[in-house]
């Protein structure tokens, strides 16, 4: 009966977590479209998209550079 608890209160913490995260990217993506309207969202995608290209550039560069010390 333990076991399960545990199971169930870190999906629990799980979920809230997610919740937290999904409630201030929505905040984020309505504040910018009543301060800028649809081209702020347009803005808001191409510099997220940057960020992703950059963000695997990083973990690329991580992956190769570790095989090579190995």
């Amino acid at each position: 009966m333990e076991e399960n608890e545990g199971g169930v209160r870190g999906r629990l913490y799980g979920f809230l977590f997610l919740a937290t995260l999904v409630i201030i990217l929505l905040a984020i993506v309505f504040f910018t479209y009543w301060q800028r309207g649809v081209n702020g969202l347009g803005d808001m995608a191409c510099g997220l998209i940057v960020i992703g290209i950059f963000q695997g550039a990083a973990i690329l560069f991580n992956k190769i550079f570790r095989k090579q010390d190995n």
